[in-house]
């Protein structure tokens, strides 16, 4: 893995795009295929994202922030990678999981891993991808930080 400096300049949100979960068992289960598919089928070092945030309201620690993420091919430099579990294209998250994003994100700032002036970006503006899913990627946009890609630098 490659090691970055924090705190990083902008945080990129992300779905898993496979089940969701809405409790404790559940997401537990949901995290730990995520890691085995992603470590033994992708062959990466860890899970490809540094915070997963389930439906129950829960926010799973992944990768290290001080390691770079591996969800945009070429794209991963200065950024926290921050995936809900599930697929948000049709439905939103639970209000659970979204503020538990939120928090997360003022955490990250206040423990050095994000600037105070950090960018908010959907995985779409980095990679051909539908992630993090219309549904969320509407609510996003609504969210402080939210920048279009033509305004990040």
């Amino acid at each position: 893995m490659t090691a970055m400096s924090l705190p990083l300049g902008r945080a990129v949100i992300a779905h898993t795009a496979g089940r969701s979960c809405t409790d404790d068992q559940s997401c537990a289960e949901q995290v730990a295929s995520i890691q085995t598919y992603q470590m033994i089928r992708l062959k990466y070092s860890d899970i490809s994202y540094h915070y997963l945030v389930g439906g129950n309201g829960r926010v799973y620690e992944a990768r290290s922030p001080s390691q770079q993420g591996a969800i945009a091919a070429g794209n991963n430099a200065n950024s926290l990678a921050i995936a809900f579990i599930g697929n948000f294209d049709l439905e939103s998250p639970t209000d659970a999981a979204l503020a538990a994003a939120q928090s997360l994100l003022e955490h990250a700032v206040s423990q050095g891993e994000l600037a105070q002036n950090y960018d908010l970006l959907g995985h779409r503006q980095l990679s051909a991808t539908k992630s993090p899913g219309d549904a969320l990627y509407t609510i996003i946009k609504s969210w402080p930080h939210w920048r279009n890609v033509g305004d990040v630098a």
